[in-house]
This record gives structure tokens, C-alpha cells and sequence, in this order.
């Protein structure tokens, strides 16, 4: 097994799939034709993400070398990994539980508590730590951590997830509630909201309580702070700073949480956006469409039939090139 993975690390075009979602076709065909190293295909994109790997039974010889080799990997990027083997009832296995502990360069006391990640097209309920709750969409990761010395819960967010967050006391003081993302960062102490993000949008909506937003990446020496109330939708460009902030109906917004896309108050461009993250899908449209407003709401379980009603809803024919893109005439 460490062979197939070792391999798939080493793959010119696995490091920008990962960090960049390029040459989506080339890994959706891989799997097409090695139907049987799917989930080998997954740890390795946890290994190169700094996440847990699924559970494995292996070998003492293999499970030493696969420590080592994994502690030897992360150190080069300056984290730390807590490793903890567990002996098994099978003779000659080992099981191997992996967490990741980050922020190493801080004095601050932190523990690591959780830690989840969702495949493409994918939407996963987690309960958290402190009684929180959060649903991912697809191809969405989180960390979640308890900042015990500055009263502060901390989630790490790549992608899209809807929070319903508890109010929490730490030694009788309420302890915040912090998502961090690549370019915000969203503090609440109890409240219910969704997050959306990539390298370039961020997309905050506000169903009840209320938020402070701070726009822009941490090494920013501009952080724009707006505070939120129940019905908002901001959305922040990192790379222009224009951020665009209206009201809408919230709940009906978040509706994907329950397999439904509400077509309203999203543009076409943020639904092309949506569909590349959420299933790695292009959506090729004519440029004179991105404008149209859409109203309704369609069901999203299977995404193959999604886009062909929004092609009618645009009055376009829809054609599907290859499995990840589709054409719009």
C-alpha cells in the first residue's frame, strides 16, 4: 500500500490538484480506470493536506517505515504530528491514529480536537467539541480547536460549511467563537450562519444572532470589520476589495445544506463557482448570461439533472463535454 500512495505523492500533477484544483480530469479518469486505490487516492490527499488518514491495518515492518517517513514529511513544513499506535488483537498489526497539533509557534495553550474533510459532491453533519454543530459541503475541510488561555474556539475552513454555534463558558467567561478562513475571519459567541470560501471569494450569510467579520488575510495591513445582522449576505473579493452586502432570505439561501440550491440572490458567476467547488464541475456559459438573475430552487442530489435545469431556466441547451464540464449554448 505505501508503494500505491508513495507513487500518487509523487505524481507531477497530484501537488497542483491539491493546492491549485488543477488537472481535475486527469484524477476523475484515474479513478475511472483504479476504481480499486479510490481511498488510497484520499489519504494521500489527507497526507499532503496535513490531515488524518483514514485507519489502516499494517505490518510492524510497514508501519515503521510509514512513521518515519511521515514524520520526516511534515517537519519539512514546520508542523508537528502526535502519532499513537495502538497494538492491535491481530498478531503482527498496528493500528495507527494520527492528530494534527498546529500552531506550534504559538505560546498560546491549544488543543486539537477535530478534525474532518468531505469529498467532492459530498455533504457531511459534524457535532462538535463544545456542542456546536456544523454541515460541510463538498470538497470542504475544517479543524476545529479549543484556545484554552485566550477563552477562544477556533475553526480552520477550506470550502463551504453551515455553523449552528452554542454559547460556551470557560471558568464562568463566554468563549468566542472564531472561524478562520484564508481571507476572513468570523467571530461569534452563539449564532447560526454559513461560510464560503476559496482563494479569492469569501460569501458570509447570517441567518440569527450576530457576527463581526474581518475581511482580509492575516498578513493584510488592511482588515476591513463589518458587524452582521440576521438576513445579510456579504460577499468580499480578496483580490479587488470590493465587498458587496445586501439582504436576503438566509434560510432559503443555506437550503444546500439539504440537497437544494436556491437560485435566488446568487449571480450566475457565484453558481459557476459553486458547482466548480462543490462537485469540481465547469460550467461553460455564455459570457452575456453571467448577469441573468434566476429565481427557484432545485434539487442538487444529482448534479447531472441540476445543471440541466438551470439550462432550462436560462432557455440554453446544455451539453455535458466530459464528466467534469458542461457547455451552454
Amino acid at each position: 500500500m505505501k508503494n500505491n500512495i508513495e507513487k500518487i505523492l509523487s505524481d507531477p500533477f497530484f501537488a497542483p490538484y491539491v493546492d491549485q484544483g488543477l488537472y481535475s480530469e486527469y484524477w476523475e479518469n484515474w479513478k475511472v480506470e483504479h476504481p480499486d486505490m479510490i481511498e488510497l487516492l484520499y489519504d494521500a490527499i489527507a497526507v499532503k493536506r496535513g490531515l488524518p488518514v483514514r485507519n489502516q491495518m499494517v505490518n510492524d515492518g510497514e508501519a515503521e517505515a510509514g512513521f518515519e517517513r511521515l514524520k520526516a514529511a511534515i517537519s519539512q513544513k514546520n508542523r508537528r504530528i502526535v502519532i499513537m499506535r495502538w497494538s492491535a488483537y491481530a498478531a503482527a498489526s498496528i493500528v495507527l491514529l494520527m492528530g494534527l497539533f498546529y500552531f506550534m509557534n504559538s505560546p498560546k495553550t491549544v488543543e486539537v480536537s477535530l478534525q474532518e474533510m468531505t469529498l467532492v459532491g459530498e455533504i457531511k453533519e459534524v457535532g462538535l467539541p463544545d456542542s456546536s454543530s456544523v454541515i460541510l459541503n463538498g470538497n470542504t475541510t475544517i479543524s476545529y480547536t479549543s484556545d484554552i488561555a485566550n477563552d477562544v474556539r477556533r475553526v480552520e475552513l477550506d470550502g463551504e460549511a453551515h455553523f449552528s454555534v452554542r454559547k460556551h463558558y470557560q471558568d464562568g467567561q463566554p468563549q468566542k467563537f472564531v472561524v478562520q478562513t484564508s481571507n476572513a475571519q468570523i467571530e461569534v459567541l452563539g449564532t447560526t450562519f454559513s461560510v464560503s470560501t476559496d482563494s479569492v471569494w469569501t460569501t458570509v450569510v447570517l441567518e440569527e444572532g450576530s457576527v463581526q467579520l474581518r475581511l482580509g488575510s492575516i498578513e493584510s495591513a488592511k482588515i476591513k470589520t463589518i458587524l452582521m445582522t440576521p438576513g445579510e449576505k456579504v460577499v468580499y473579493n480578496n483580490l479587488t476589495g470590493q465587498i458587496d452586502q445586501h439582504n436576503i432570505d438566509a434560510i432559503s439561501y443555506n437550503l444546500w445544506t439539504e440537497n437544494k440550491l436556491a437560485l435566488v440572490d446568487r449571480s450566475l458567476d457565484e453558481l459557476i463557482r459553486w458547482f466548480g467547488h462543490t462537485y469540481n464541475i465547469e460550467l461553460d456559459l455564455p459570457s452575456k448570461y453571467l448577469d441573468r438573475k434566476l429565481t427557484g430552487t432545485i434539487a442538487t442530489d444529482n448534479s447531472d439533472t441540476a445543471i440541466k435545469m438551470i439550462g432550462a431556466a436560462l432557455g440554453l441547451e446544455v451539453k455535458k463535454i466530459t464528466n467534469t464540464k458542461w457547455e451552454f449554448k
